[in-house]
């Protein structure tokens, strides 16, 4: 079953996405050079999305598949699309019965 993470919220680093706002206090990394800071935005949202992936992949083993889940799970392929070693492809259902009787 589903469990909820143990790791601690990132909420607070929301506030480096902004760019423009070099030299504003309260921004740890406001001192770096550029490259380097964008660097460290770009492991944050790396980190971000391999958190996701792994939460994404652990509902698959969930007893009950919601709506929810379900679109959880969707959003996170589309998104990934446009990643490295991400193969997303559409693939027609079959039914036993037939559409007609199925989707009743």
């Amino acid at each position: 079953p589903a469990q909820p993470s143990s790791y601690h919220s990132d909420e607070g680093l929301d506030s480096l996405k902004a760019a423009g706002s070099i030299g504003v206090a309260g921004d740890p990394l406001s001192k770096l050079p550029l490259p380097h800071k964008f660097a460290i935005l770009a492991t944050i949202d790396e980190i971000r999305w391999l958190l996701e992936d792994e939460i994404v992949s652990a509902l698959r083993h969930s007893r009950v598949i919601s709506s929810a889940t379900l679109h959880k799970v969707a959003e996170h392929v589309f998104c990934s699309n446009s990643r490295p070693h991400c193969h997303c492809e559409d693939v027609p259902l079959q039914f036993v019965f037939g559409p007609e009787l199925s989707l009743e």
